[in-house]
């Protein structure tokens, strides 16, 4: 199985075939895409991602693609309501955030448009 996740802080122990490498900030946004190629480079593997719902919005349409490929990739989304790596950026140094609260996003809305499958 391979795994993609979207920041270092979901990694934790839910990747232990493959961890990801620590960068940071990098890879928020990596976790949709990554897991496209992962299963177009290996088709025979089952893939899955785990990614949090701010980046899932930043990146979540290019499941049309694998929707319409019929990749049959599963996708975990952390639904916290906000964009929490950048908040807790913000929170940390400055004890404050802003323009980090996510408004409420219907997943299964998203899944239906792209023509794949929601589970909640």
């Amino acid at each position: 199985m391979a795994t993609t996740v979207d920041s270092p802080q979901r990694a934790g122990s839910a990747v232990e075939e493959r961890k990801a490498p620590d960068l940071g900030s990098l890879l928020l946004r990596y976790a949709v895409p990554a897991a496209i190629g992962a299963k177009l480079a290996n088709p025979g593997r089952q893939v899955v991602s785990i990614v949090g719902d701010g980046a899932f919005l930043m990146t979540g349409l290019d499941i049309v693609t694998a929707s319409t490929l019929g990749l049959g990739i599963a996708w975990f989304v952390f639904d916290d309501g906000e964009l929490s790596q950048i908040s807790q950026g913000q929170e940390i140094p400055y004890n404050r955030k802003s323009c980090t609260v996510l408004g409420n996003i219907r997943l299964s809305g998203i899944a239906e448009a792209v023509g794949a499958s929601f589970i909640r």
